[in-house]
This record gives structure tokens, C-alpha cells and sequence, in this order.
């Protein structure tokens, strides 16, 4: 979970800080994002094949989609 990440993180980098540590469900501190971010940015895509057709003007959830995926990636950009 993030807060085991964050309790190992915070104890490799305190370690006077810390006297003993209880972890369940550890990720290694460079193991995967626990955000799961590039999942949230494929959701447009994964959107795209389910949707059916859709009449013309019918645009806007792809688009609001699209638009939130871009803030993910904008942010992601930011953090580096």
C-alpha cells in the first residue's frame, strides 16, 4: 500500500527516527506507482474502443476524458 511505501521511505531515510517498523503489503520504494498514473492516462484510449457510435455532437465525455488524462500528464511532468 502507499503508506507502507511511505513508512519504509520515511524509515530508510530517518533511521534515527525509527525504532521498529510493522509493514503489511510493502512496495519497494522504486517498485510500481501507487497511483497507478499511467492506468489513469490510458483510460481515454481504453474509452475510445468501448464507446459505440456515437451521433454527431455526442463528443463531450471522450473530450472531458481526454482532458483529464492531459492534467495526469501535465502533473506527472511537474513531479519529475
Amino acid at each position: 500500500s502507499y503508506g507502507s511505501k511511505v513508512a519504509e521511505a520515511y524509515a530508510m531515510r530517518y533511521p534515527e527516527h525509527v525504532d521498529r517498523v510493522i509493514l503489511d503489503a510493502v512496495l519497494p520504494p522504486d517498485g510500481p506507482d501507487p497511483l497507478y498514473r499511467e492506468t489513469f492516462a490510458a483510460i481515454p484510449r481504453s474509452l475510445r474502443a468501448l464507446r459505440p457510435p456515437q451521433p454527431r455532437g455526442g463528443r463531450r465525455l471522450p473530450r472531458a476524458v481526454a482532458w483529464l488524462a492531459g492534467r495526469a500528464r501535465a502533473r506527472r511532468r511537474w513531479r519529475r
